[in-house]
């Protein structure tokens, strides 16, 4: 099966965003269960057997870690936002999934970020429809939230007005 050329992410760096800072400084975007290690390879059947300060990984860690890991690809683009706080930035992936040791959120990729802005914009501010708005904000957002191309272009749209 062929993949599409461009898919579209939602990742929030850190809970509520609090690590945006030394993600954008980093030029990167990184997620959580550092405490697991590095899983470069490792399948999603495999990370299932992961454990996570001392239990076994919960499905929807299983699932945004293999996200992250292995289906989001170099030229990828992205968004950095955080549920309750806003957007921070959209970019491109440029780098392949490192294990970062001087990251606090260490499972990271490379980003160029084209778009970045000084006060995060707020989500309600776009107006954007229920389901889109809430892979931004709320109990639904998640870490990481792919988004379809019609998202992606209402997203898109909103923001530059």
């Amino acid at each position: 099966m062929k993949r599409k050329l461009t898919r579209y992410w939602k990742i929030t760096p850190g809970e509520n965003g609090f690590l945006w800072r030394e993600q954008k400084l980093n030029e990167c975007i990184a997620i959580g269960w550092s405490d697991i290690g590095n899983v470069k390879g490792i399948s999603k059947e495999a990370l299932r057997g992961k454990k996570h300060r001392g239990k076994p990984l919960k499905r929807f860690a299983v699932n945004q870690l293999n996200d992250f890991v292995n289906e989001v690809q170099i030229g990828d683009k992205v968004i950095a936002s955080a549920s309750g706080k806003g957007i921070y930035a959209v970019g491109t992936i440029i780098g392949d999934y490192k294990f970062n040791r001087e990251l606090e959120y260490k499972h990271s990729r490379k980003v160029q970020w084209e778009t970045t802005f000084w006060h995060p914009v707020g989500i309600e501010s776009l107006t954007l429809s229920k389901s889109l708005y809430n892979k931004f904000h709320g109990l639904s957002s998640q870490t990481i939230r792919e988004l379809d191309d019609y998202e992606w272009n209402k997203f898109s749209d909103r923001l530059n007005k």
